[in-house]
């Protein structure tokens, strides 16, 4: 799926973004320009940084940045992503 994540102002952290790409809403490239717009808005969080380094030859190592990043997903709620779903049908209605 191709949108933008910051267009409606909704917040995602970590946890949103991991979830997302773990279900296919969202792709690695998705992944990676939040990392960059974190740290254009001041993340220095090394394992950020890292994951923004991320490119289609050293895709591999995505995972499990991702993992150091966002954490355990266990009782993760995907209230969010069925609302960013929902707005963006309506939208394109």
């Amino acid at each position: 799926m191709n949108f933008n994540l910051n267009k409606n102002r909704i917040y995602l952290n970590w946890k949103d973004i991991s979830w997302g790409y773990r279900n296919h809403i969202i792709g690695w490239k998705d992944v990676i320009n939040y990392a960059n717009d974190m740290i254009i808005n001041g993340s220095s969080n090394q394992d950020v940084f890292e994951l923004s380094m991320v490119n289609s030859s050293n895709i591999f190592e995505l995972d499990d940045l991702l993992n150091k990043i966002a954490g355990s997903l266990e009782n993760y709620s995907n209230a969010k992503w069925l609302y960013i779903l929902l707005l963006q049908l309506y939208n394109i209605r």
